[in-house]
């Protein structure tokens, strides 16, 4: 009788423990989303025009779009919570490792839609931009197969420009700032 008991209080505890651990992660997630929709909404503020547009994207390949008065910017956030090294391998390919020495292939899901994405507009300059929250411990791509290079945030990688959260909480002028 007494290992039932153990068993029924053993379940409930790994019960505990997996609704405990799945609330934190939506908690994470959640309060990454609002200090991002903060970012760039003070970001306008700086900018005070009646131009600004700031929409949160649903069922979109990207997840928002900013206009201001010069510029239209899609962009697409990733979150990166342990800072792993990210790599650009190909216009499809971003490749994220956990150590310099993960040799196990993984890939940054759901890019490839943004990556295709046709943007373009006759009157504003159009910039597709990754965010990549809150940072990475390096940024790189690849210039060919052994080649490697630092992404700047000035560059466009395959059309895309790439910059941390963090490096953009420093640099508010990239956004209006073109």
């Amino acid at each position: 009788m007494r290992i039932v008991y153990f068993i029924i209080v053993l379940i409930g505890l790994i019960l505990l423990f997996l609704i405990i651990y799945a609330v934190m992660r939506f908690l994470r997630y959640y309060g990454s989303k609002k200090k991002v929709e903060t970012l760039f909404k003070n970001i306008l503020e700086e900018h005070k025009t009646t131009n600004n547009i700031f929409e949160k994207a649903k069922n979109k390949p990207y997840d928002y779009y900013i206009e201001t008065l010069t510029s239209i910017y899609y962009v697409k956030v990733i979150y990166n919570y342990n800072c792993y090294e990210t790599s650009i391998n190909s216009a499809y390919l971003w490749q994220y490792k956990v150590d310099i020495n993960d040799d196990k292939i993984r890939f940054w899901p759901n890019v490839v839609d943004f990556v295709n994405l046709n943007c373009h507009n006759d009157k504003k300059q159009v910039y597709k931009l990754c965010l990549i929250y809150p940072n990475t411990r390096s940024l790189l791509y690849y210039l060919n197969e052994s080649e490697l290079a630092f992404v700047q945030a000035e560059d466009a990688i395959y059309g895309i420009h790439f910059i941390t959260y963090e490096g953009l909480v420093i640099n508010h002028n990239f956004i209006e700032g073109r």
